[in-house]
């Protein structure tokens, strides 16, 4: 991916980073890391087309729970009733 210019702000001042994502599918959350191209002045992200379409394999595993034994559980959460 090549970007020279932010989209939002017009910034050349772009790095690479690594960041953690959250993803939900249905009742399921997972964070993953991932590399992106972020501005250094507004804090934009960009994601490849690699990482959006691993996002979203990772959202339809959450979501039908096909694939889930390959997250680790790491906590419970609770919702007020």
């Amino acid at each position: 991916m090549s970007i020279e210019t932010c989209g939002i702000c017009g910034n050349k001042d772009l790095s690479t980073k690594k960041v953690e994502k959250v993803l939900r599918g249905g009742y399921n959350t997972t964070i993953v890391k991932v590399d992106i191209i972020a501005c250094n002045q507004c804090g934009e992200r960009y994601y490849t087309p690699e990482t959006i379409r691993y996002f979203e394999r990772i959202r339809k595993e959450l979501k039908s729970c096909i694939g889930i034994k390959q997250f680790k559980k790491v906590g419970v959460v609770y919702q007020v009733a």
